[in-house]
């Protein structure tokens, strides 16, 4: 039996240890919560006042020309005129042409306050406008629940977690009770001459088993420390890749694309889950435009950016697509692009872009650069032996770094059937090996002619070359994203 001596004495051991859970894990595990919320909702705030701008530029030609675009945000659209009329509804289309007697609360808001446009979080829905030129309302509405509704799993796993140490620990203490007792009864009555001053010799075993339980209670905490490691690592996740890195990868042209015109062949690397390069390219009947974008860091912030420089390219094909007849000017593109990038950005982030116009008609490529390493163009040699490389240069500032943005002039060259044009980004050249030698333009352009030169097609040949800058690296962590695009006509049959 227990004297009370030591009942006393792991009772309070007991209850320390439950305080000690219940006072750490549980206010940790709330702080993280509410950190993953705020994180959340300003990435869902930032996208939806893009998706709202886009709206508005596309009402001002209603009902002219009907809304087609597609929204990522699941969310309820809407456009009015100021009498109340609407234009148009995401999910009531009969209601267009109506007039509504009473306006819910965030058209009464748009309508009352003289901001052009603003973003306003109501009980249960986060709402923005934007008001055109026209006298045009676009709106979109976000339901909160549909946004957090995986909230409440995810706090209610924490909770369950916090409760399992919880009790295991009790379980823990219980049965130290029951077993060590004897032990901490030996060590507590050997140790009290301490308290009259003296340092008696404490016995071996009393003093083994008190390191047993001290490694008992070490190998606890660590476990502790291990489950709340996951945790942060878990929002960490969430934070910065939740849905970005399969959507980020989702807005990727395939690596390999051959249409009886063209082929393109493409390779993508990531440094952090969610990256910072993007490439595409669309077709019309007259010209074929090529772009590669990198913004300045990683992370979700960068990605966003990226998914916003998708979506202006996805507008400016539907745009070249309805007037076949106007030019793909880089310049042009590349001033539409700083638009949507320096409204996504706020002046928070730049990219750093190349676009190349290939003209079917009269066979020349035309380029113009915003900040972005030069293009290399691959042709067979003036004598006949190997393949050479030439830097297409273009000098224009970043994007994004504000609204006087100045476009480079568009330039040209002249493309043939046996020519690669050839874009990429900085982490390509700037790879490190195990020796911290990066792999410079000389050392990357010698390694792509050697590869082209002894392939069969440009696509083993890309291959090739991905294979020797692998081997470059060595075991060397990737540091920054690795992208590059190559592209080739068709031989006429």
């Amino acid at each position: 039996m227990i004297p009370a001596r030591g009942l006393l004495l792991n009772s309070r051991m007991i209850l320390a240890f439950a305080v000690l859970l219940v006072a750490v894990i549980l206010p940790l595990d709330f702080y993280f919560y509410r950190d993953w919320k705020e994180v959340k909702l300003e990435s869902i705030r930032k996208n939806l006042v893009y998706q709202v701008d886009l709206l508005s530029q596309l009402a001002a030609e209603l009902p002219d020309r009907p809304i087609k675009a597609k929204f990522t945000l699941p969310a309820i659209y809407q456009v009015f005129q100021e009498d109340l009329t609407v234009l148009w509804d995401s999910t009531e289309p009969s209601r267009i042409q109506t007039k509504i007697k009473t306006p819910h609360p965030l058209l009464a808001k748009a309508l009352s306050e003289g901001k052009q446009k603003d973003v306003l979080e109501f009980d249960d829905t986060l709402g923005a406008y934007h008001k055109n030129s026209e006298k045009r309302i676009a709106l979109g509405a976000v339901p909160l629940k549909s946004i957090f509704r995986e909230q409440s799993i995810f706090v209610q796993n924490l909770v369950l977690v916090s409760l399992i140490v919880f009790f295991s620990s009790m379980l823990l203490a219980t049965l130290l009770i029951h077993f060590a007792g004897k032990p901490l009864r030996d060590l507590v009555f050997n140790a009290l001459p301490f308290l009259d001053g003296q340092i008696p010799e404490l016995p071996s075993s009393s003093a083994g088993e008190a390191d047993v339980l001290v490694q008992a209670l070490n190998k606890v905490s660590s476990q502790i420390q291990g489950l709340h490691q996951v945790d942060i690592q878990k929002i960490q996740i969430e934070q910065e890749v939740e849905g970005m890195s399969s959507l980020q990868l989702s807005l990727l042209p395939d690596p390999h694309i051959a249409t009886p015109r063209f082929e393109i062949e493409s390779n993508y690397i990531s440094a952090a889950k969610a990256g910072g390069d993007c490439w595409g390219y669309f077709e019309t009947e007259k010209y074929l435009v090529l772009y590669i974008a990198d913004v300045t860091g990683h992370g979700l912030s960068s990605s966003l950016i990226t998914s916003a420089c998708r979506g202006c390219f996805a507008a400016l094909e539907q745009l070249y697509n309805e007037y076949p007849e106007m030019p793909a000017l880089p310049s042009f593109i590349l001033r539409f692009a700083n638009n949507a990038i320096l409204r996504s950005a706020q002046d928070e982030l730049n990219m750093t872009m190349f676009v190349a116009s290939y003209s079917f008609e009269e066979q020349r490529m035309l380029y113009a650069s915003a900040g972005h390493n030069p293009a290399w163009k691959i042709s067979p040699s003036n004598t006949g032996e190997g393949l050479m490389v030439e830097s297409i240069l273009s000098r224009g500032p970043r994007l994004g770094e504000g609204d006087s943005f100045e476009a480079p002039l568009d330039q040209s060259v002249p493309f043939g059937e046996d020519d690669v044009f050839f874009l990429y980004t900085d982490g390509l050249t700037n790879c490190l090996n195990d020796q911290d030698a990066a792999l410079g333009k000389p050392r990357t352009q010698a390694l792509l002619k050697e590869s082209l030169a002894s392939a069969p097609s440009l696509s083993k040949g890309l291959e090739f070359f991905m294979n020797r800058v692998t081997e470059f690296q060595q075991s060397h962590a990737i540091e920054d994203d690795i992208s590059f695009v190559a592209f080739k006509r068709r031989k006429a049959a």
